[in-house]
C-alpha cells in the first residue's frame, strides 16, 4: 500500500506513459505515480491546480 497524508485522492486515469495520475482534493492537487510491476507506486509530481475540491481527471491522448 502506498499513501500520502492530508491528500485525500479521488479520481485517477493514466498518462500516455502509462503513470497513474491522481486528483487530490486534500490540497486540490494532481499527483503522477510510476507503478511498479509489483504495484508499488512511486511519487514522480504534485502540481497544485489552482482550484477548490479537485475532483476527476480524463486523459485525451496526451492531454490531462
Amino acid at each position: 500500500m502506498t499513501t500520502q497524508e492530508r491528500t485525500v485522492p479521488f479520481g485517477f486515469t493514466f498518462d500516455a506513459s502509462g503513470r497513474l495520475v491522481v486528483t487530490q482534493a486534500g490540497p486540490n492537487a494532481i499527483a503522477t505515480f510510476t507503478v511498479a510491476r509489483t504495484g508499488k507506486l512511486t511519487p514522480v509530481q504534485q502540481i497544485a491546480n489552482g482550484q477548490a475540491a479537485t475532483c476527476w481527471i480524463v486523459a485525451t491522448g496526451p492531454r490531462l
